[in-house]
């Protein structure tokens, strides 16, 4: 069914929402203003823009739309600010543009009680949606340096082990859209190019990171912020990856490098903290077969709970022996595990639902051996991209 509104054809199926572009938004796209990952608030909902050159709705919480209207005006206001600041543009408008974001961020606080970089439901969304952009760079609290420096790139801020000339080499090449790679800091710096690439591969804040990670041609160095952004466990394993099979010392030592700065920034989750269920696709079934059937559990002991070849659950007739008989079984125990409504009127299926997902994570997280073995395994799952914003201290 499509209706329109306010210029825009929605196309509501029974699977999504979906926005079609409007022209102006069709030409940004040709101008690579619009690009896929971008988010938009809509009416009482958020939106994102997928590769498929359409706005895919992925929430309608009143509270998640409010705080990332609020973080809109944020984000575009801390890019002017950084651009300006790139370009050495006059310090005057630049300085109450600093304050209106210091005002923006503590009016959020005062209203949410902690800062974007803290709050739980822009970290979920986040994990929930880690290709986006326009969030990241809104992760802040009034006191960084880019609201109340001058200039966040200027030669005059505090130069670390003297490494300000290769980062603002990196920035010189990203403003022309090249690749940081030693063939290209060769070509266009022939003079001092020995020593810039020397500077790159000792400062702690520039990255070396590999054509699988950032789809490049070659290894290239890559600033810090650019760096931590993202699906950081995505980089983490590409690059542990890239570092094993390598020969070269050099680049071995600066790739786990990365990992390493990518897990600090990354963090570590708890259970507790986690969003998981036993709907997690990542939860093996011998698990949530002994939450089923143990005493600390749900104490189901009669049945043996497993899936059949289409991923539904089920029982097995022979409790897992060979030669056992997948039953389908009606009880709300399994009308949950396979997402379906309670069929009693005495159950209300939310309710039901939110119980059993809370009592699945207390099980996990109170059975000694099952969080020693899933807590460590699964953080890419709990904590799918960076939650702090890291800054070039070098520069």
């Amino acid at each position: 069914m499509m209706v329109r509104i306010d210029g825009y054809e929605i196309i509501v199926s029974q699977n999504d929402t979906r926005l079609k572009l409007t022209s102006d938004e069709s030409e940004q796209i040709r101008s690579r203003q619009l690009q896929a990952g971008q988010i938009k608030v809509y009416g009482k909902a958020v939106y994102l823009f997928t590769k498929d050159n359409d706005w895919l709705q992925v929430s309608k919480d009143e509270t998640l739309v409010k705080k990332l209207e609020a973080l809109s005006a944020i984000s575009d206001t801390v890019n002017i600010i950084r651009d300006r600041m790139r370009k050495g543009e006059e310090y005057g408008y630049t300085s109450a543009l600093q304050d209106f974001v210091k005002v923006k961020l503590k009016s959020y606080f005062e209203e949410y009680k902690n800062y974007p970089n803290e709050d739980k439901d822009i970290s979920r969304f986040i994990r929930e949606h880690p290709a986006i952009s326009g969030i990241y760079e809104t992760l802040i609290t009034p006191d960084v340096e880019i609201l109340n420096l001058k200039n966040v790139y200027d030669n005059n801020v505090k130069i670390v082990d003297g490494h300000n000339s290769a980062i603002q080499t990196l920035l010189q090449l990203q403003e022309k859209m090249i690749e940081a790679s030693e063939e290209n800091i060769k070509k266009y710096f022939p003079e001092s190019a020995k020593k810039l690439i020397a500077d790159m591969w000792g400062n702690p804040d520039i990255f070396l990171t590999t054509a699988d990670v950032y789809h490049t041609s070659d290894m290239t160095f890559v600033l810090r912020e650019d760096f931590i952004a993202g699906d950081a466990w995505n980089k983490i394993d590409t690059l542990r990856s890239e570092a094993e099979e390598t020969e070269d010392a050099k680049v071995h030592d600066k790739l786990l490098y990365g990992v390493s700065e990518l897990e600090k920034a990354v963090g570590w989750t708890p259970i507790e903290e986690a969003e998981f269920s036993p709907h997690s696709s990542w939860i093996p079934q011998d698990i949530i077969r002994s939450w089923v059937t143990d005493e600390d559990g749900l104490n189901h002991t009669s049945s043996y709970y497993c899936k059949n070849d289409e991923g539904k659950w089920g029982i097995d007739d022979m409790r897992g022996a060979e030669g056992g008989k997948w039953i389908e079984e009606a009880n709300p125990v399994i009308y949950y595990l396979n997402r379906q409504k309670q069929r009693s009127k005495n159950i209300d299926t939310d309710s039901f639902n939110k119980e059993k997902d809370e009592l699945f994570k207390s099980y996990i997280a109170n059975h000694e051996t099952y969080r020693n073995q899933q807590e460590p395994s699964v953080q890419p799952h709990f904590q799918n991209t960076s939650k702090r914003t890291c800054k070039n201290l070098s520069r």
